[in-house]
């Protein structure tokens, strides 16, 4: 910072690193394949499409509507050995910018994950979105789903193991 007097910008623009939220989807997308040993793997779609309303500040960053874009991210639980079913879990939504995002739990909406978190939230900046995904992800309809997946993909190696014990 300038220490003559000349520096008329604002003390608040300052350089920072802000996680958004698809990499924490990612980040979770691949911790869930290594707990699973790759039964159940996460991934995350991201969908861009024109912003059904922009805030009005951001309008006279675009020259045209055509550009407002709203972005959808969604992590998949997805199991290859169920020829690659996909179960839509949870999904984050922002504008031009990463935070204020939606979240949303996809397997309960409009209800409470616990006394304090609901399945639809808004969360203005990364440590309100983990500690919303937090909560999500330990579920036990989370746990449920997920363990149905793999109870799915391990029932034919038990039929097998079941027949060559005959």
């Amino acid at each position: 910072m300038s220490d003559d007097g000349r520096d008329f910008w604002s003390d608040e623009i300052i350089v920072e690193s802000v996680i958004e939220p698809e990499v924490i989807l990612r980040e979770q997308a691949g911790i869930l394949a290594e707990k699973t040993k790759g039964i159940v793997r996460g991934e995350v779609e991201t969908i861009e499409q024109p912003a059904e309303k922009v805030d009005e500040y951001l309008k006279p960053v675009f020259s045209t509507e055509a550009e407002f874009k709203q972005y959808t991210h969604t992590l998949y639980l997805v199991v290859p050995a169920l020829d690659h079913y996909r179960y839509a879990l949870v999904s984050a939504e922002h504008d031009f910018e990463p935070y204020p995002c939606h979240a949303r739990y996809h397997p309960q909406t409009n209800t409470l994950l616990d006394k304090h978190v609901p399945a639809i939230m808004r969360c203005d900046n990364p440590a309100e979105l983990v500690f919303w995904l937090a909560t999500a992800l330990k579920q036990p309809t989370t746990t449920r789903i997920i363990r149905a997946l793999i109870s799915r993909v391990n029932q034919p190696r038990q039929a097998v193991l079941a027949s060559a014990k005959k």
